[in-house]
């Protein structure tokens, strides 16, 4: 399964009018930084990663059928991704941005180790981007 922040990025990227921010403080934050999304309306960003978990889940179930204990016990641990992930999912946060808001995760802070596999478009030096160094073709400076 993958992490919550892949799942939070995909959903950002699927959506008109989303943008992942990797390195978001919110209110009461003091400078911690954690993953957000902006958006018009953060029930449907909420919505969109309980979906997507739960076709992962489906599919991964529909995979491995035949029920022998090696699979039993990769579907267990799926089940308690998915419950780590909807658990983190109840701790968002909103804030108003103008015409948007964002929605945030303070317990989700996006690292290298977070995620399964390098997001596209994201600098090699990320959280923080801004790269001390010149920015790389596909770097998006926060």
């Amino acid at each position: 399964m993958r992490s919550i922040i892949e799942f939070i990025e995909e959903v950002a990227e699927e959506g008109q009018g989303r943008s992942f921010r990797g390195a978001y403080s919110g209110r009461g934050m003091f400078g911690r930084e954690c993953v957000g999304v902006v958006c018009p309306n953060p029930i449907d960003v909420v919505l969109g990663i309980a979906e997507n978990v739960a076709i992962e889940l489906f599919e991964n179930a529909s995979l491995e059928g035949d029920g022998n204990a090696v699979i039993q016990n990769n579907a267990e641990l799926e089940r308690q991704q998915a419950e780590e992930i909807f658990s983190s999912l109840k701790e968002c946060h909103i804030d108003t941005m103008g015409h948007d808001k964002i929605i945030y995760w303070p317990g989700v802070q996006y690292t290298k180790a977070s995620i399964q596999s390098p997001s596209k478009g994201l600098c090699s030096n990320y959280p923080g981007c801004g790269c001390a160094e010149e920015l790389g073709e596909d770097c998006i400076p926060f």
